[in-house]
């Protein structure tokens, strides 16, 4: 894995989910320069194997921050401002030197 991920749960109609998916959307910059993308479980083919494989109850509203090997680093049940998730970002290892 190259980049890092979030993962949102619970965003099928749900107002925390697309609030949170907003906010990481208005900020293109600082998904591109922390190489972040982001993954809508609700919208995944077998969407209840990615629940179960993250352990999150049916529907639940999650965020989930995975680092570049995969490994998760952070885990909300809250909307988080970027701000936020930034932070945790920046202060990875893997955010060390010749990190873009």
């Amino acid at each position: 894995m190259d980049a890092r991920l979030i993962y949102l749960f619970g965003t099928a109609g749900r107002a925390p989910a697309r609030e949170q998916l907003d906010l990481i959307l208005s900020d293109p910059e600082g998904t591109r320069e922390r190489d972040v993308g982001v993954v809508d479980v609700d919208a995944m083919p077998q969407v209840k194997l990615w629940y179960d494989r993250f352990e999150v109850p049916d529907g639940q509203f999650a965020v989930v921050l995975l680092d570049t090997d995969g490994s998760e680093v952070w885990r909300g049940g809250a909307v988080t401002p970027t701000s936020e998730l930034w932070k945790i970002v920046d202060g990875l290892p893997s955010r060390g030197k010749g990190d873009s």
